[in-house]
């Protein structure tokens, strides 16, 4: 009687095991607001949702641990856009930690780091590293929060913000853990 009974109760604590992280963080994680850069998809099988690029996404290449930026040496342009170039591919696909700082009523990226910090971080992917229109080194991070459903009668006022930049994401972090709790206009 004990092993059916521990067979039948396997499969609800492995549901209660895959729901608890994302409860934990909705309870007790910290509150942080970032800015995005909202692509909007319509989805057949899943419905009206958003995929998201967040502001703290890209960041300039000094964020990056130190063994990724230290240049020995003075260097022509052309060689440090190599260096550049081929320290991103050995970085593509690591895992880092976006370490965050309150500026303003938003969250930004302070530092990357290899390790999991103390205090307030994200866990990131590393993407790649290009140059922007200024010509200054940027690095693309992916964060695994960039879908959002939303309910099929309020998904044209958040479409219209979305497409003027006027859409903040509420997201809670608890032990490095993100969850997107909610997208608003501001």
């Amino acid at each position: 009687m004990r092993k059916y009974l521990i067979i039948a109760l396997l499969p609800l604590l492995i549901l209660v095991g895959l729901t608890a992280k994302p409860v934990l963080t909705y309870t007790l994680g910290e509150e942080i607001i970032l800015k995005t850069q909202p692509v909007d998809p319509y989805d057949l099988f899943r419905g009206r949702h958003m995929v998201i690029s967040y502001e703290i996404s890209t960041v300039d290449i000094s964020k990056m641990p130190q063994d990724f930026t230290q240049v020995q040496g003075d260097l022509a342009p052309v060689e440090k856009d190599d260096l550049y170039m081929k320290w991103g591919e050995n970085y593509r696909g690591k895992k880092l930690y976006a370490v965050l700082k309150k500026d303003g009523p938003y969250h930004t990226v302070e530092r990357l780091v290899t390790e999991p910090p103390a205090g307030l971080y994200l866990p990131c992917t590393f993407q790649y590293v290009d140059k922007d229109a200024d010509g200054q080194y940027r690095v693309r991070l992916n964060y695994n929060l960039d879908k959002y459903f939303i309910p099929e009668d309020s998904s044209s006022e958040l479409e219209d913000a979305a497409r003027e930049g006027l859409v903040l994401a509420k997201v809670k972090v608890y032990h490095g853990y993100p969850l997107l709790v909610d997208l608003s206009k501001h």
